[in-house]
């Protein structure tokens, strides 16, 4: 017999149940239980139950729970009551796009827990399934996204799901797209392959069509970036998977800004270089941070020569980045910038070099999303 759930968590999973059930009829078959006996069943079509149990997970932030307490079985999940934690919601005291990736990576699916601990593998198959089930469960809160939000203000007590109503407001395709490059990560452990960046790799060695194939990537580069505010103005940072862990990239950074900046140069479009000095301003406070000098490691090190490359090479007229270079006019000067780079009069080629180098490696592991986002989903460049 079922007891009373005390966890304010799992009411709002089976709201969102009878909600799927009795307005999209998506037959999400879940439910609350203390029983701990259950044995766990598992068939191919769980993987299908899995992800759309995962979408729920996802919209109501519950992290942290164990895969011992999952179960699937006669086609329906259990969730058997035990402490779970939801993600607290926070006001980002800084809105740096540092933080800001921060968060985006606590709430994402990569740190939902969805299959019971009976799964010891997931196939192809299996993980395609499951993709699918997700993609069905977003697409349908998506537009249902006004009966939803209608559906949450009349239940009691009134106003107790507004932090939801605001997450459901959030959801977009873009999203949909990024969490799916989440859930391929979690089991699969690769990045969705760029098509854009491919083609770019490819006609290296054409210039004109390098350049051709750059603007195109980077518009999708910048379109895709993780927007924030600090201490020097608007920032572009970018999500990556390095080490086979979530993060922002932080001093790879430069790497970005070196190829935005070389780009806007050779095509004198303001927008690239608009949008070097927005991925420049996020390294700034690394720079002008008393502490972070504390923490010496060859990524700072290498951050530093590159910004000092970039001031010295761009006609940026980027008032901070030159401040920034001049307080700390003792610590470029003992660098020797030839040390790590190929240095020759030519500062073209060393940045191009940096971006065959390095830019392009990076970008192996940046989520940027699949390429059709312009045409399929609507979706335009903003030109700052």
């Amino acid at each position: 017999m079922k007891k009373q759930i005390s966890n304010d968590l799992l009411p709002n999973i089976l709201l969102l149940k009878d909600f799927i059930n009795n307005n999209c009829k998506l037959d999400l078959k879940v439910s609350v239980t203390n029983t701990k006996e259950i044995v766990s069943k598992v068939d191919n079509n769980m993987f299908y139950e899995a992800g759309k149990l995962l979408m729920v997970f996802f919209i109501v932030n519950i992290n942290n729970l164990q895969r011992k307490n999952i179960k699937y079985a006669k086609e329906t999940f259990y969730i058997i009551n035990s402490p779970v934690n939801k993600i607290a919601e926070n006001y980002i005291k800084k809105p740096t796009s540092e933080n800001i990736i921060a968060d985006i990576i606590l709430k994402s699916t990569y740190n939902k827990e969805v299959l019971p601990i009976e799964v010891a593998s997931v196939t192809r198959e299996n993980l395609d399934e499951l993709k699918k089930g997700f993609e069905l469960v977003y697409k349908t809160i998506i537009n249902e996204k006004i009966n939803l939000m209608d559906f949450l203000e009349e239940c009691e007590p009134k106003n107790i799901h507004s932090n939801l109503i605001k997450d459901i407001k959030l959801l977009s395709l873009h999203d949909l797209k990024v969490q799916l490059q989440f859930i391929e990560l979690k089991y699969s452990k690769k990045l969705i392959e760029n098509e854009l960046l491919e083609k770019v790799i490819c006609c290296k060695n054409n210039y004109n069509e390098f350049i051709s194939a750059s603007t195109e990537l980077l518009d999708l580069l910048i379109e895709n970036a993780t927007i924030g505010f600090g201490e020097n103005g608007l920032e572009l940072m970018w999500i990556g998977y390095i080490d086979e862990r979530l993060e922002a990239i932080k001093y790879k950074n430069i790497y970005i800004s070196i190829f935005l900046a070389y780009i806007g140069k050779v095509t004198a479009d303001k927008y690239y270089l608009q949008a070097t000095k927005q991925s420049v301003n996020s390294l700034l406070k690394y720079v002008n941070d008393d502490e972070e000098k504390l923490i010496y490691n060859d990524e700072y090190y290498e951050m530093l020569k590159l910004l000092y490359l970039l001031n010295n090479s761009m006609e940026l007229d980027y008032i901070e980045l030159d401040k920034a270079i001049q307080k700390n006019r003792e610590l470029f000067v003992t660098m020797d910038l030839k040390d790590g780079i190929n240095y020759n009069s030519n500062k073209d080629e060393i940045m191009l070099e940096v971006i065959f180098n390095k830019s392009l490696e990076l970008l192996h592991f940046i989520i940027v999303g699949p390429v059709y986002f312009n045409n399929n989903l609507g979706l335009t460049t903003l030109r700052f």
